[in-house]
């Protein structure tokens, strides 16, 4: 669609027939170039992490309720600007047990995620 609008300079009889090579040709006489993303690709760890520990070693399994908690930050389009979202999860029953909600990725919205799941479970 960029394309097409970008050819606004053409007749428009060209347009309807614009397939294949002759797109091709019209891009290159204009002077314009297709680009598309790369395709992300995660990196495989080769070493341990200096920062944390990896404790579970993909053990996910628990038995005990409050024995493991794990989470994760993620970010949602709101229609207007990024909205960014912890989420604490006991692996045992793999239930949300605690969440929070920020303007901003910062540590006071895990800490309020974290402040709700213990909370919500008793203080363990």
């Amino acid at each position: 669609m960029r394309v097409i609008n970008s050819m606004n300079f053409y007749p428009h009889s060209i347009l309807p027939e614009a397939r294949g090579n002759k797109v091709r040709s019209l891009m290159k006489e204009a002077g314009l170039m297709s680009t598309q993303r790369k395709r992300h690709r995660y990196r495989l760890a080769n070493q341990a992490s200096a920062i944390a520990p990896n404790h579970l070693n993909r053990q996910f399994k628990v038995d005990q309720p409050n024995k493991v908690w794990c989470g994760d930050v993620t970010y949602i389009w709101s229609g207007k600007r990024w909205l960014y979202c912890a989420v604490v999860m006991d692996l045992c029953k793999r239930r949300v047990i605690g969440w929070s909600s920020s303007n901003r990725p910062n540590s006071q919205l895990t800490i309020d995620a974290l402040r709700m799941a213990y909370e919500s479970r008793g203080r363990p």
